[in-house]
């Protein structure tokens, strides 16, 4: 009896024994998968938050890169960077115009670096090399700044970069020290060649990792894999929890890449084994009352305690989760939404309702459809399948406020999986007010047009007087012969025929001369239509007729017969040669011999080239290529605008415009357009 019930009891001892481990075990990597999972979340968010940080920088300084005032760094361009650095003061420290040499040519709000050749820090080395944007590592003696520098260039010369010094401290507050995991958890980051560039380690940023960390090999292979570009879960050994010593222990961490310009930085975010299992604790506890329930009701009643504890604890971890991710979901300042695999609505955040206007109770009714624009919900249908197949795509949407107007937004579509299948995750971002500005530029270059045109006009208005009163003339001179015709009633019906048919014809002249005056001077959205490019030359040629005549020049037209036609605004085209045949005609006005010379010829297959010939001044070389630049001019009153809005003119067409001086005396213009389908000379 006493062998059977040692037996027994061995058996049940063993079966305790292993159902305990196996529970424990169990429970134990359950803990770490949500650890991880909560990790990757904060650092996912994290590198989202820097990528875009970065990209928003890019566009900025590659904005103000193109403004000819701060390539030349003269007054204006320097009030620029002024203005820019005191709208955003509270994130950058200075800003810098650096040369083609590495050297300051001006910085603000300090002035005393002036001067000083930087070219030997190694991203200043990088940008002279390679021509693109470029970030520094952290600057330590600088209060923890990164500088940015994005290349200028002038005609595809590179001429140096602009940068910014950005506070780093701000930018570590904002994304790092807000990852607060138990009382152990942290995060560190590290550049592409293994520069801590932020660590709550005293004295480890600045550092090579591999210097902080050579006493701990498990993390020297973690970060080898991180500088690949690689994201991956590990565990390590280290010996500080955040700025506090501490004996060695095992971390648990997570590690991804940050795309940063052309490089990338990685994120840890890692958790000592403490904080981990601490919640274990009453696990252990737990586990030990089952085996004696085990000992004393039997194995079926030890079984169905387990399971029920095991239940207990799964439901009460899902609903912690759950309400992390809620947080995280509802606090975010992009809208999020989550789509099922049809593209319904199943939860959104208050961000993206608030940007829409609905309330979440009317949007929980609605579909991706039911908001997009037909143009989006095509492009949306078209990503469905290869979000759902595992991709990360993004795309900029147009969707209807409940108001019904359309906002912007850039979209960034990603899988998400869980137990009741797959979903989509969307993540916007908004840029009405990016479209906006986007729009209100193509309008003001619209309307500079449509003022280069009125300027034109007043520049041949003494002609188109004389083309008008001769066709007057002969009206009033017509209808007096004919009052007194009838008054004698000696003459025939056929005289009297003959002059009011005279009047006819001239005031259909005075109405044509009219009509191409208001269509010079109409502000229209262009009307693309089958063109003769010989009878528009001619037709353009005839509004100066006058002038030419007054200012003893020679004109001639060289036109290709049987030119094919073009697809243009016939207004606008008229438009470039009435600007080109200008300064021709003022190029000309203290030469001797004054020739106007216009071509028409097919320069090539499918291409017609209009040519404008003078015997003025010439071009000055060393100015040749900013005679399209806005704002150039050689006049005392011009805008320096008519040549760079022949240039858009012309590029709205398809066509290219250029400029070259004669081997004898003055310049040609040229621009070319392409044929009508079909059609050659």
């Amino acid at each position: 009896m006493k062998k059977r019930t040692l037996i027994v009891f061995a058996i049940f001892l063993s079966a305790s024994v292993f159902l305990f481990n196996s529970f424990y075990k169990e429970s134990k990597s359950i803990a770490i998968a949500k650890l991880n999972g909560e990790q990757m979340i904060h650092a996912k968010q994290a590198a989202r938050g820097i990528e875009g940080f970065f990209e928003m920088w890019t566009r900025s300084l590659t904005y103000l890169s193109n403004i000819d005032q701060i390539v030349d760094i003269d007054t204006a361009g320097k009030r620029y960077l002024e203005l820019f650095y005191d709208v955003n003061q509270d994130q950058i420290m200075s800003i810098t115009r650096l040369d083609e040499r590495g050297v300051i040519i001006y910085n603000f709000p300090s002035t005393s670096s002036l001067g000083i050749d930087i070219s030997d820090q190694k991203h200043v080395r990088q940008l002279l090399q390679v021509h693109k944007p470029v970030i520094s590592d952290v600057f330590k003696p600088l209060r923890d700044s990164i500088a940015m520098h994005v290349p200028i260039f002038r005609g595809g010369v590179f001429k140096g970069s602009i940068g910014v010094l950005i506070n780093f401290e701000s930018l570590t507050r904002r994304y790092f020290d807000a990852i607060k995991i138990g009382k152990t958890g942290y995060a560190w980051v590290v550049s592409r060649d293994g520069t801590q560039l932020y660590s709550p380690v005293p004295g480890h940023t600045g550092k090579s990792v591999f210097e902080n960390a050579r006493d701990f090999p498990s993390v020297i292979v973690m970060v080898n894999d991180m500088l690949k570009g690689h994201s991956g879960v590990t565990t390590y050994l280290f010996d500080r929890v955040g700025a506090r010593e501490a004996k060695e222990a095992r971390k648990y961490a997570v590690y991804m890449p940050v795309k940063v310009g052309d490089t990338f930085w990685s994120i840890v975010v890692a958790t000592s084994e403490e904080d981990v299992f601490a919640g274990l604790v009453s696990v252990r506890k737990k586990l030990l009352v089952v085996i004696c329930v085990l000992f004393i009701f039997g194995t079926v009643f030890s079984t169905l305690a387990a399971k029920g504890w095991f239940i207990v604890k799964e439901v009460e971890g899902r609903r912690k989760a759950e309400q992390r991710y809620h947080q995280l979901f509802e606090d975010a300042s992009e809208g999020i939404v989550l789509l099922n695999d049809r593209g319904s609505i199943e939860a959104a955040n208050e961000s993206f309702v608030k940007r829409h206007g609905y309330t979440k109770e009317e949007i929980a009714n609605m579909s991706f459809k039911d908001l997009a624009t037909p143009e989006t919900f095509k492009v949306f249908a078209e990503m469905n399948p290869r979000v759902l197949a595992g991709e990360t795509l993004r795309f900029e949407a147009e969707q209807y406020h409940k108001g019904g107007h359309i906002v912007s937004f850039e979209v960034v579509l990603d899988l998400m999986r869980d137990d009741d299948g797959k979903r989509i995750v969307a993540f916007y971002r908004d840029v009405t007010e990016r479209k906006q500005a986007e729009s209100d530029k193509a309008q003001l270059r619209h309307e500079l047009a449509h003022l280069a045109g009125v300027m034109a006009m007043n520049e041949i208005s003494t002609s188109l007087a004389h083309e008008i009163n001769q066709p007057l003339g002969a009206i009033l001179n017509n209808a007096s012969a004919a009052k007194l015709l009838v008054s004698r009633a000696t003459d025939t019906p056929d005289d009297i025929s003959e002059i009011l048919a005279d009047i006819i014809q001239d005031a259909k002249r005075a109405g044509d001369v009219i009509r191409k005056i208001r269509g010079m001077m109409a502000n229209e959205e262009a009307l693309f239509e089958p063109l003769d490019m010989n009878a528009l030359i001619e037709e353009t040629e005839k509004l100066f007729r006058n002038a030419v005549s007054m200012q003893n020049v020679s004109i001639s037209l060289v036109l290709q017969p049987d030119l094919a036609r073009v697809k243009g605004d016939r207004v606008r085209l008229q438009q470039v040669l009435v600007n080109l045949i200008t300064n021709a005609l003022e190029s000309m006005q203290k030469k001797t011999t004054k020739i106007l010379t216009i071509r028409s010829k097919m320069q090539a297959p499918g291409e017609v080239t209009v040519s404008i010939s003078d015997s003025g001044i010439g071009i000055n070389a060393a100015k040749k290529d900013d005679v399209f630049k806005p704002f150039y001019t050689t006049k005392k009153e011009g805008l320096g605008m008519g040549l760079r809005i022949c240039k858009s003119i012309i590029e709205e067409h398809g066509g290219r415009i250029w400029a070259e001086n004669n081997p004898d005396a003055g310049a040609t213009f040229s621009f070319s357009l392409k044929t009508l389908p079909g059609e050659s000379a």
